[in-house]
């Protein structure tokens, strides 16, 4: 088994205080050559915004969906890395019963 760390300095949906600088201490601290993941996967994260979506309350909805739309091209439409659907069927989960539909476009 192929072990992937997708990378996502992110603090949407929370605030920033540090949450973002995760990925990058757990690389500098061995993570990724310990578990032997290649250096491949990091999702680019849009800027944090403090608003929350009067809709549906939640923080950075656009900015959450770019992140899964992200994931989405790591894990879906890369069958070396996803090759059961597993990963896929995880993010679909997410996106479905945490975004409503309408939002996240």
């Amino acid at each position: 088994m192929n072990l992937l760390i997708i990378e996502v300095p992110s603090p949407l949906g929370l605030r920033p205080d540090g949450v973002q600088s995760a990925p990058g201490a757990l690389r500098t601290a061995g993570l990724h050559a310990r578990l032997g993941s290649p250096d491949e996967a990091r999702i680019d994260v849009p800027p944090y915004c403090d608003v929350r979506d009067p809709g549906t309350g939640v923080l950075n909805p656009q900015g959450v969906a770019a992140v899964a739309r992200g994931l989405a091209e790591i894990t879906i439409f890369n069958p070396r890395l996803d090759p059961d659907g597993c990963h896929a069927r995880h993010l679909c989960d997410l996106i479905t019963n945490v975004m409503p539909a309408s939002r996240i476009g």
